[in-house]
């Protein structure tokens, strides 16, 4: 009775076995099968190689089929469509990029076409001065830290390039103001005759003119209305007041600056006067109604 019973327990876990070996070799030759396909398959997809050097035969490659030549056409227009999709061509001619000289060329032509407001002169005030001189004092000739200390961060400090011009203009207390001296006249006259009478007033000539510290402002006009042997310093003649008369009269009662002055004096007939020299001819002497604005003048006095 006891071998019975474990004959019948024993019979189920030899069938489990055997069928898991019959299955598990199934498995095996399907997986071989397979692999011979993907082998078969991917031989015939290959393309020819070169003949060997040994001579041996080349392998015969089959033709393709039309399937496999339609989708290969499908895919390529797939690729070329989206392409042309993704960069699509400008229309009309292609603009021609800028080098740095055209760019240059155009802004010139802009500023010229629109040129910018002139900035309006804001006079120094006392304040302002005394700042100056005792930045001047602790930080000298650093004209851009001055800058900065100067105005602070409002909005209407002055620039470097005007903090250095009203130093070396008006408050240097080195900077000699007055009569020129003989020896100064000599030292501007050889320097004109080096330099020229046209250029250098604020570097070469400034710089070695002998005897004082003056601006280049001071030796021009101190050439022009002094020291140049062209200007006439003598008596006017009738044909110079002619002249002068007639100038001042193609004005038509508009007043006339400085600059207007200068061209007058350069238009004038006879001999090379200043513009100062035109202005005082004709407020002192020739303008008719120097009486009446004399009178006018004394009145607005009293």
């Amino acid at each position: 009775m006891s071998n019975s019973s474990e004959a019948l327990t024993s019979t189920p876990e030899t069938t489990d076995a055997s069928e898991i070996a019959r299955r598990k070799e199934k498995k095996t030759k399907k997986e071989k099968k397979e692999k011979k396909e993907k082998k078969e398959k991917k031989e015939k997809q290959e393309p020819p190689t070169a003949p060997s050097p040994s001579g041996a035969p080349e392998p015969t490659i089959p033709a393709a089929s039309p399937t496999m030549v339609d989708d290969a056409n499908t895919n390529a227009e797939d690729k070329s469509n989206k392409r042309e999709l993704d960069s699509p061509k400008p229309a009309g001619p292609t603009k021609k990029l800028k080098n740095s000289k055209d760019r240059k060329v155009e802004r010139l032509e802009k500023a010229k076409a629109a040129p910018t407001p002139k900035k309006e002169h804001v006079p120094w005030t006392k304040e302002e001065d005394a700042r100056l001189m005792a930045l001047e004092k602790a930080h000298p000739k650093r004209w851009s830290v001055i800058a900065k200390l100067h105005g602070g961060k409002t909005k209407t400090r002055r620039h470097e390039n005007d903090i250095r011009k009203r130093w070396t203009t008006v408050l240097d207390p080195t900077l000699k103001k007055g009569g020129w001296s003989k020896e100064e006249d000599e030292s501007l006259i050889a320097l004109v005759a080096k330099y020229g009478a046209k250029e250098k007033w604020n570097s070469d000539i400034q710089r070695e003119l002998v005897g004082g510290n003056r601006t280049g402002k001071q030796c021009k006009a101190r050439w022009e209305f002094a020291l140049d042997p062209a200007v006439a310093s003598g008596e006017w003649t009738e044909e110079e007041d002619a002249s002068l008369v007639e100038l001042v009269r193609d004005r038509k009662g508009e007043p006339i600056t400085l600059s207007g002055w200068a061209a007058i004096a350069n238009a004038k007939a006879g001999g090379k006067r200043t513009n100062k020299q035109c202005k005082r001819r004709w407020t002192k002497t020739l303008d008719p109604e120097r009486e009446m604005k004399k009178e006018a003048a004394a009145e607005a006095k009293d």
